[in-house]
């Protein structure tokens, strides 16, 4: 009889963690918390902003407009993807992407290592980009993710 119980329980255990995967198909239904991050391979489709300056350098993000999360793309293994100006000069860009890749820690922060990355759309310059990061706040104030200090 003990032994049925401990299959009962077995059994229960694994029909609890039958669909469960270490890949979330969109970055807005991760974990709020982070650390629940590491090691998860990746399959997203959203956006690639990548903002540089002359002086104090910059980032590669992959982020979706609809939720506001966003992950630094590992500078380890991505240190440029616009190619339209050289590695010093300043510029603001964001492009759609398809990525996959796994969720790793860097120095006390997750980042992003691709394994690829698929670029879906042109990028977004100058005026292109402006009205991206216009849409992107207005979608995040209309969800309640952002609000706006009191005038």
């Amino acid at each position: 009889m003990q032994m049925v119980g401990k299959c009962a329980s077995l059994g229960s255990l694994f029909a609890a963690c039958v669909g469960c995967t270490s890949q979330s198909a969109d970055i807005c239904h991760m974990p709020t918390n982070r650390h629940f991050w590491q090691g998860l391979d990746v399959s997203w489709r959203g956006e690639v902003i990548e903002v540089m300056t002359e002086y104090h350098g910059g980032g590669i993000y992959f982020t979706d407009y609809r939720c506001g999360e966003i992950v630094e793309l590992d500078p380890d293994v991505v240190q440029n993807l616009y190619s339209h100006t050289d590695e010093l000069s300043a510029h603001a860009v964001v492009a759609q992407f398809r990525v996959n890749g796994r969720l790793t820690y860097r120095d006390g922060g997750v980042v992003l290592r691709p394994s690829s990355l698929n670029q879906v759309s042109s990028w977004a310059t100058d005026e292109a980009f402006q009205a991206y990061m216009k849409k992107r706040q207005a979608t995040l104030i209309e969800n309640g993710l952002v609000t706006l200090p009191a005038r």
